[in-house]
């Protein structure tokens, strides 16, 4: 072989040899645009395996490029971030062994909260548009009561792993409530987007049921959802006197009835209902005939045994007593807070007491009524 020629084949050997001597260590580049819905993204950041080192962001053309990259194998994860909280995402894999152009890099469409509804009282229905992503698993909906709101702070509430499921109504909500809600659209290996964050409040609900007392199911002389003690009779349905609707509670007591007494009509409450800690209302309107010395009426709210006085929360104790002369509808109202151990029920309860013996002759009959009884939250 000819001297100039093995002169000529050493050094290319060299400088192979020092080229890759230095390429593990960087110098190669890795390119591509990212596109959403046919047009390029802007200001998306693009990272591989979340290095602030080998990181770029988009031009206006939705062109990057990262640069020295060591050779290796790359999660390369690109996201959009909107002003509304609102961001796309996409992650591939690369495996760089020299200067890489990628295929474009395609953004899922973006999902938008859409007005959050109330149609009924501890309800809200959130909805969202779809999102055309091809690897698509599915969407998370979380809620939160403050606006600080993602995986880790909220609370998840649904998922779907239907594309054109987007729609959830969200119930047994508390009362008087604003809730936030967030969706995020999933793939097999993490996130693809996230919405913005959309709030709607729930409205009052009245916890007592048939406060009204217009249902009354025979052969029962007493409405629906109220029971009573003691002498049978004392409390039943009235349609002919009411404050409102055609319906009360009449309260009735004979010249019979003497003696020391007390006769009640009371509801039961289940404690999920309630709120711990949170301010509750009770009213109801209330008329009466004549009511003489030593006849009184009391309302009440306890816990666990409405049998025990120890177990009343508030009351408005003997709010009418005799002697007292006919009158017509008056409203009253009391408050409470409901306490943060959870009890076994809870009971609203209208108390009658008559005492004193037979010979006294104050002893008359007495008839009253209670109309529109509501248990609501206060703001």
């Amino acid at each position: 072989m000819r001297p100039y020629i093995l002169v000529v084949i050493l050094a290319l050997l060299f400088c192979s040899c020092k080229e890759k001597s230095l390429d593990p260590n960087g110098g190669y580049t890795v390119s591509g645009i990212i596109l959403s819905r046919g047009s390029p993204v802007p200001a998306a950041n693009v990272t591989l395996n979340n290095r602030s080192d080998l990181s770029s962001q988009t031009a206006p053309n939705g062109k990057f490029t990262i640069f020295n990259v060591p050779i290796g194998n790359y999660a390369l994860s690109a996201e959009k971030s909107n002003t509304d909280g609102s961001f796309l995402a996409t992650t591939s894999y690369v495996t760089v062994a020299g200067d890489v152009t990628l295929d474009p890099l395609i953004l899922p469409r973006g999902v938008t909260m859409y007005t959050v509804e109330n149609p009924e009282a501890t309800s809200l229905k959130v909805s969202w548009n779809p999102t055309d992503a091809a690897d698509f698993r599915e969407y998370k909906l979380y809620r939160n009561t403050t606006s600080g709101l993602d995986e880790n702070t909220g609370t998840l509430a649904h998922v779907s792993t239907t594309i054109s499921d987007t729609q959830f109504i969200d119930s047994n909500l508390n009362a008087m409530t604003q809730y936030f809600y967030r969706v995020y659209v999933m793939n097999d290996y993490g996130r693809l987007g996230g919405s913005d964050i959309a709030s709607s409040s729930t409205s009052n609900v009245d916890l007592a049921t048939n406060g009204s007392f217009e249902n009354v199911t025979a052969p029962a002389i007493i409405p629906d959802g109220w029971n009573a003690w003691g002498t049978s009779g004392k409390f039943s349905s009235d349609n002919s006197i009411a404050y409102s609707g055609s319906k009360s509670l009449r309260i009735q007591l004979s010249l019979s009835d003497w003696g020391v007494n007390s006769w009640g009509a009371y509801q039961q409450i289940s404690p999920t209902k309630f709120e711990a800690v949170k301010n509750y209302k009770i009213s109801f309107w209330f008329k009466a005939d004549t009511l003489e010395q030593y006849e009184s009426i009391s309302c009440c709210f306890s816990k666990n045994n409405f049998f025990d006085g120890n177990q009343v929360l508030a009351s408005l104790y003997n709010f009418v007593e005799g002697p007292r002369p006919a009158g017509t509808w008056q409203y009253y109202s009391f408050s409470l807070t409901i306490p943060s151990d959870v009890p076994t029920n809870y009971f609203v309860i209208f108390e009658l007491v008559r005492a004193g013996t037979m010979g006294y002759n104050f002893h008359l009959p007495m008839t009253a009524w209670v109309d529109d009884v509501e248990i609501k939250k206060l703001p």
